[in-house]
């Protein structure tokens, strides 16, 4: 059985903080197999007092937090990565809330069909739908090839969604499950207010992040032949 690492940078928004928990506790079939992990600022102090109440009140989870500098939104999600277990990893917010009941069964049993565990998974934000792998499901073997969870580029720009979505569509190893919902309650949707958190450095734009994209090309495509060479290593293991 697989665990899931739920990788959550979160700032100034210790409701959602316990809603999501709320909702992963209520729907997951093995919360036990489950930890929340938190990436907190070193001054966002209403976020941290709610952990040990967080703790308590849910049990079957395992929450975890790492506080450190404010960062970007790609180093917090590289640096929870790296404490990390050798299971499923799950980029998300504080934003979202599970829909699904049973849904880390479900995620599960696309990884356990895939011998190398090199797949994307991401269900339906109620935003992006298919368009684009948003709070994508990926596993330490991917990590471990790749070298991050999500790139770093020159230009200092978050390529985080669209990076991976082109990255794993270019292999075939892309999996959109709408029966899976990782509802984003964005306030693009007008289901919460726009706050100092949107409006900081943990909002991405898209002009510059696309335009990232195409300077980025020559790695995407790297990165591409990373993932078809293990995927074909571990084919011809289990030929041998």
């Amino acid at each position: 059985m697989m665990t899931f690492d739920l990788l959550v940078p979160t700032r100034g928004r210790p409701a959602n903080m316990r809603r999501l928990a709320e909702s992963i506790a209520a729907t997951a079939i093995h919360p036990e197999r489950v930890a929340l992990w938190f990436y907190i600022d070193s001054d966002d102090f209403e976020s941290i007092a709610v952990l040990p109440e967080m703790r308590t009140d849910f049990p079957a989870i395992r929450i975890e937090h790492v506080q450190s500098l404010r960062l970007p939104l790609v180093d917090c999600y590289n640096i929870l990565s790296g404490y990390a277990g050798d299971g499923i990893l799950w980029s998300g917010g504080d934003d979202i809330v599970f829909r699904t009941q049973s849904w880390d069964v479900l995620v599960e049993a696309e990884f356990v069909t895939r011998p190398d565990k090199l797949v994307l998974v991401y269900g339906d934000d109620g935003l992006q739908h298919e368009r684009l792998a948003t709070h994508p499901f990926v596993s330490r073997e991917s990590v471990n090839t790749l070298g991050y969870f999500y790139p770093e580029v020159p230009e200092g720009v978050n390529l985080t969604d669209v990076w991976l979505h082109s990255l794993y569509a270019s292999v075939g190893r892309l999996v959109y499950r709408p029966d899976i919902s990782t509802d984003h309650l964005h306030w693009l949707r007008g289901l919460a207010q726009r706050d100092a958190t949107y409006d900081g450095e943990y909002t991405n734009n898209f002009p510059r992040v696309m335009e990232a994209m195409r300077r980025n090309t020559p790695k995407l495509a790297r990165d591409g032949h990373k993932l078809k060479a293990a995927i074909l290593r571990e084919r011809r293991s289990r030929q041998c």
